[in-house]
């Protein structure tokens, strides 16, 4: 009777052991396995661009051509297909610079109209008396 509870109690100290260090060595082999076959996948997601909580607009490429496909909850449609698609982005600092001197015009313009309403209001109420 000591043998079986000598044994069990292995058992319980090993199996705890034994599951971590599985889980360790799936955690870190699965990363470099998925990295490895990443790199030769024939269907590659470009973008992806959300419209609401069930639709979106994806943009996939699958052995060199590119598809413009939409889907919404459980259904995936292809839109068209993108015959003349150049996958490169234009770098950042160009389009913040549009983005900054259109978010200063907005800005001022925005700043100027409240300020306008504010006085023209003032005036109005006096006007009124």
């Amino acid at each position: 009777m000591d043998q079986i509870w000598w044994t069990f109690l292995k058992m319980l100290i090993a199996l705890p052991i034994v599951l971590i260090l599985v889980s360790l060595m799936l955690r870190y082999n699965l990363r470099s396995f998925q990295q490895r076959c990443g790199q030769n996948r024939i269907i590659r997601l470009v973008d992806r661009l959300a419209l609401d909580k069930n639709t979106a607009v994806y943009i996939v490429e699958v052995q060199g051509n590119f598809y413009l496909m939409g889907s919404q909850q459980n259904h995936l449609v292809l839109l068209d297909r993108l015959d003349h698609f150049d996958p490169v982005q234009e770098p950042c600092t160009e389009r913040m610079g549009d983005f900054e001197s259109l978010l200063t015009a907005k800005l001022s313009g925005f700043s100027r109209t409240v300020t306008e309403k504010l006085h023209g209001g003032k005036g109005k109420k006096e006007n009124d008396k």
